[in-house]
C-alpha cells in the first residue's frame, strides 16, 4: 500500500473543494469524497478521517488512489458493468425466441416459457436456454404477461398497533430522490439544439434530453423510465453536468494508442511481410494470417489476426497483391538486405548511394484521375484512344542529397544503363565511391555492364584519371518495394501523368523536366536525406526501410 503521509493538493483545488463543502448543488457523496482529500492533505491520520466521515479505512485508501491532480473526474463512480458476458444468450437464439413467441401468440396457443422450450426442441437447437432465461428475455422486451392484482391484496390495509390510540392506517409512499438542475438560457438553447439536431451524435442527444428532464423537476426514476436507461446512468450524467456543465456531456476520448495505429507494430508487420516465409521456417511461398501472428508472437509483438488484417487493409494492400509484389522469393534475401543496410549506415561524406530504375513505357493519351468537378459535370475519357507517342524515363535518386538525375530512353537495355552510369560519373566526379542499387532486371546485371564497371574501376586506380570507384549493391529478387526511387515515380505519376491530356510527347517531357527541376532545387535549398511525403504526395517517405512499400501499383 502506498504511503500517504506527505499527501498534498494544489491551492486552487483546495479552494474549489472547500467551496463545494458549503454548496447545496453538489452531491453529498462527492462532498464526502472531496472532504477525505482535504482532511488527508492537512495531515490528519487515516483512522481519524474514517471516524469523521463515517466510512472504513479501506474506502479512504480507495479514493486516495483514484485521486489525480487537475482532474475533476476522479471522484465519479466507475461503471461496474462487465466488459464481456460469456454466458449471455446468443443474439440468434434470442431472435428465435421472440419469433416463436409472436407466432404462438398470434395463433392463439400458450406463449409462455415452457411452450417456447418445446418449440425450440422441435427446431433441434443444441443450447436451449432455461425457462427463467426465456422469461427474462420476454420481460426485457415487455412481452411477459402481467398479472392483475386480486381484491384481497388490493384492499388489505397495513395495520399497526399503538398504545392508547387503537389501530390506525399507515400510508407509506416512496420518496423519490429529486435533484433540480438549474439551467441558464444559453445552456437551454444548446441542449435543445443537441436534442433536435440530426448532425449531433445520438449519445449526446440522449444525455441532453436527460438533463432537460431533470431541469423540469422530474425524479431520477421517472427520467430513467422515460429514457429507458438505468438510474445509475442518470446519476452519472447529472453529476458530470454539474461539474463541467455542457462540456461534461461529451465522452472523454482515450489517449491510449490503439494497436492498429501504432507505428512500431506496423513497422514490424511489414518487415515480416516483405521477407519470405522460408526465412522463419515456414514451408510456404506466401504468408497466412496464422503464420504472421505466430511469428510476431515469437518476436514479442502480441496482436490479434483482426488487427493484422486491419493494418494491412488500411495500408491499401490485399492478399493477392501481397503474394505477387510484397513477398521476395530470393533465397539470399536476408544477406543482400543486410549488405545494403550496412552500406547506408556507414555512408561517408565522399560516398554516394544511388537508387536506379526506369519509369514507363508511358503512352501519351488522355488519362483519367480524380479532379474537382462542377455540379452536373461528369468527367469521362474515351475507352479506345490512339496514343500520341511513348516515353521511358531512366533515373537515379541519390539518397544522401535527395537529387534525381534523369534522361529519356527509347528502350530498356544495357546501353541505357551504361549511359546513365557515365552521366552519374560526370556529375559526381568529386566522390570517392559510388554505390548503385537496382532491382533484378536482366539488363541491370548483364556481362557488358559488368565489363564497363570493371573498366572504370581500373581507370580509377591509375594516376591519370580521378574517377570514383563503382560498387554494386543489387536488391533481392522480386523486391521492388525496397527501391526508394519507386516512391518518387509514384508521386510523379500522380502529379504529372494522371488526369492529363498532353498534345505531344515533348509537352509531357517538359512537364517531367520541370517536376524534377523544382524537386532538386527544393532539396538543394533545404538539404535533407531522401524522405518526407512531398512532391506529388508520394506514397511513403522516400527512405530505405524494410517495413515500407515504395512501389504503388495504383499509380504505375
Amino acid at each position: 500500500m502506498k504511503n500517504y503521509k506527505n499527501f498534498s493538493i494544489t491551492t486552487e483545488e483546495k479552494l474549489l473543494y472547500e467551496s463545494w463543502q458549503n454548496s447545496d448543488r453538489i452531491n453529498p457523496k462527492i462532498k464526502n469524497r472531496v472532504r477525505i482529500i482535504l482532511l488527508i492533505s492537512k495531515g490528519i491520520k487515516t483512522y481519524d478521517v474514517a471516524q469523521t466521515c463515517g466510512i472504513s479505512c479501506t474506502n479512504i485508501y480507495k479514493w486516495l488512489s483514484r485521486y489525480e491532480p487537475n482532474n475533476h473526474d476522479w471522484f465519479i463512480d466507475r461503471s461496474r458493468q462487465p466488459k464481456h458476458s460469456p454466458s449471455k444468450t446468443p443474439d440468434e437464439i434470442e431472435r428465435t425466441i421472440l419469433f416463436i413467441h409472436s407466432n404462438l401468440r398470434g395463433s392463439g396457443y400458450q406463449s409462455g416459457a415452457k411452450s417456447i422450450v418445446c418449440e425450440l426442441k422441435k427446431l433441434s437447437i443444441k443450447q436451449i436456454p432455461s425457462t427463467s432465461t426465456i422469461n427474462r428475455i420476454l420481460k426485457m422486451h415487455d412481452l411477459q404477461k402481467k398479472r392483475l392484482p386480486t381484491l384481497k391484496s388490493e384492499h388489505k390495509p397495513k395495520m399497526s398497533s399503538s398504545k392508547g390510540k387503537g389501530q390506525r392506517l399507515i400510508k407509506r409512499t416512496k420518496r423519490e430522490n429529486r435533484r433540480v438542475i438549474f439551467l441558464t438560457t444559453d445552456e437551454k438553447k444548446i441542449l435543445k439544439f443537441w436534442v433536435q439536431s440530426t448532425m449531433i451524435k445520438a449519445g449526446i442527444s440522449k444525455r441532453s434530453e436527460i438533463i432537460l428532464l431533470l431541469a423540469e423537476g422530474k425524479s431520477f426514476s421517472e427520467v430513467a423510465k422515460i429514457m429507458r436507461v438505468s438510474r445509475t446512468m442518470v446519476h452519472k450524467w447529472a453529476n458530470r453536468f454539474l461539474i463541467k456543465r455542457t462540456e461534461g456531456l461529451r465522452r472523454k476520448k482515450s489517449n491510449i494508442l490503439k494497436k492498429h495505429e501504432n507505428e512500431t507494430i506496423k513497422e514490424v508487420i511489414f518487415a515480416l511481410l516483405h521477407s519470405p516465409p522460408l526465412d522463419y521456417g515456414i514451408n510456404r511461398t506466401s504468408w497466412k494470417l496464422d503464420d504472421l501472428k505466430k511469428c510476431l508472437s515469437e518476436k514479442g509483438t502480441f496482436i490479434s489476426k483482426g488487427y493484422i488484417r486491419k493494418i494491412i487493409k488500411n495500408a491499401g494492400y490485399s492478399w493477392r497483391k501481397a503474394k505477387i509484389i510484397l513477398t521476395s522469393t530470393d533465397p539470399d534475401y536476408r544477406e543482400k538486405l543486410n549488405k545494403i543496410q550496412s552500406i547506408l549506415c556507414n555512408l561517408k561524406n565522399d560516398e554516394c548511394f544511388f537508387s536506379i530504375d526506369e519509369f514507363g513505357p508511358v503512352s501519351i493519351k488522355m488519362r483519367g484521375g480524380i479532379k474537382l468537378s462542377a455540379p452536373g459535370e461528369y468527367p469521362s475519357i474515351p475507352q479506345y484512344q490512339k496514343p500520341k507517342g511513348y516515353l521511358i524515363v531512366t533515373a537515379a535518386l541519390e539518397l544522401s542529397t535527395n537529387q534525381v538525375t534523369h534522361f529519356y530512353s527509347k528502350t530498356k537495355n544495357t546501353a541505357e544503363m551504361i549511359k546513365l552510369l557515365d552521366i552519374i560519373l560526370m556529375e559526381y566526379q568529386t566522390c570517392r565511391t559510388i554505390y548503385l542499387s537496382w532491382d533484378a532486371a536482366r539488363w541491370h546485371a548483364s556481362k557488358a555492364f559488368f565489363k564497363h564497371v570493371d573498366l572504370i574501376n581500373d581507370r580509377s586506380l591509375s594516376s591519370n584519371h580521378s574517377t570514383p570507384i563503382i560498387k554494386l549493391a543489387p536488391l533481392p529478387k522480386s523486391a521492388q518495394f525496397l527501391n526508394v526511387i519507386e516512391s518518387v515515380f509514384s508521386g510523379l505519376a500522380r502529379a504529372i501523368i494522371h488526369n492529363s491530356d498532353y498534345s505531344s510527347v515533348e509537352e509531357c517531357m517538359i512537364a517531367i523536366d520541370s517536376y524534377f527541376r523544382e524537386r532538386n532545387l527544393n532539396f538543394k535549398k533545404n538539404p535533407k536525406k531522401a524522405g518526407k511525403k512531398i512532391w506529388g504526395n508520394e506514397l511513403v517517405p522516400a527512405k530505405f526501410k524494410e517495413g515500407q512499400n515504395c512501389k504503388n501499383p495504383r499509380w504505375r
